[in-house]
Parts: C-alpha cells; sequence; structure tokens
C-alpha cells in the first residue's frame, strides 16, 4: 500500500514539474531552430520596409539588383553569429546571448542591441533591431533557411 502512495506521490510530482515547465514558455526550439545557415530574403525585407516598402515596382526592382545576397551564419553553441556580405566575405563575428525565449519568438542581444527574431516554422525568420538599422538601413529583415 505504502508503494502504490509513493508510486503516486511521484508521478503527481512529476505532472506538476511538466506542468510549470509548460507554463514558462519556450519548449527550447527556439535555439534550434535559429542554429546554421540563413540567407536574407530580399524581397520580402523590402516589402516589410516602412521606408522602401512603398516604392514603384521599378525602384523595389533597382533596390533588390543592389541589395547582394548577405547572409548568416549562426553558431548557437559558441553563440556567435557571423554577418557575411558575399560569396568571398568571411564575415564579421559578433558574439550574441539570450535574453528571452518564448513562444516562437527569441530576444538576443547583439553587440549591447536588443534584438527580436520571430520564427515562421523553422526555415523563416524576421529579425528587428537596430544594430542591422545601422548596418543595412532595414531595421527589419527577414531571412530563409538554407540548410
Amino acid at each position: 500500500m505504502t508503494n502504490c502512495v509513493t508510486i503516486l506521490g511521484r508521478v503527481a510530482m512529476l505532472m506538476v514539474a511538466l506542468f510549470l515547465l509548460g507554463a514558462c514558455g519556450s519548449s527550447g526550439n527556439n535555439l534550434e531552430k535559429l542554429h546554421g545557415s540563413w540567407n536574407l530574403d530580399r524581397q520580402k525585407t523590402v516589402d516589410l520596409s516602412k521606408e522602401y516598402g512603398k516604392m514603384s515596382k521599378e525602384m523595389k526592382a533597382e533596390l533588390l539588383g543592389r541589395m547582394g545576397q548577405p547572409s548568416m551564419q549562426i553558431d548557437v553553441f559558441s553563440k556567435k553569429i557571423a554577418l557575411i556580405k558575399g560569396p568571398q566575405d568571411q564575415g564579421l563575428v559578433l558574439p550574441f546571448e539570450v535574453k528571452k525565449d518564448s513562444g516562437d519568438t527569441l530576444i538576443i542581444i547583439i553587440n549591447q542591441s536588443e534584438t527580436k527574431i520571430v520564427f515562421d516554422g523553422s526555415k523563416k525568420m524576421t529579425i528587428n533591431t537596430h544594430f542591422f538599422k545601422n548596418v543595412t538601413g532595414f531595421s527589419e529583415l527577414a531571412f530563409v533557411k538554407s540548410n
């Protein structure tokens, strides 16, 4: 009888722990989603822009032609992001730290600037930060996972 009570008590404690972990937000998949190579979705980035999104098709086409194909290599184990401008570029490597992880949103700190990442599935993400605004001219960037 006492063995049954002990087992039921342990099961109840396990269920409470799982409930509390689930209520805390993220399942931890956001870092797993973030890891890897990401290419800039130029068209979506331009469309998201308040400044450039209102341009005519011809102006958007010219802007897209000038953007090149920037990408990012993100290593969540070493907590580093490599920003790559083109195929011959080694990239600017910056450390990051995770500030908040909940649902499909991940907030990280890059170069003392808060960066909000919203995942749209496991292969797409939108990044909103003032750090990239200074570097690229866009405050919101859309990326597609390349691997």
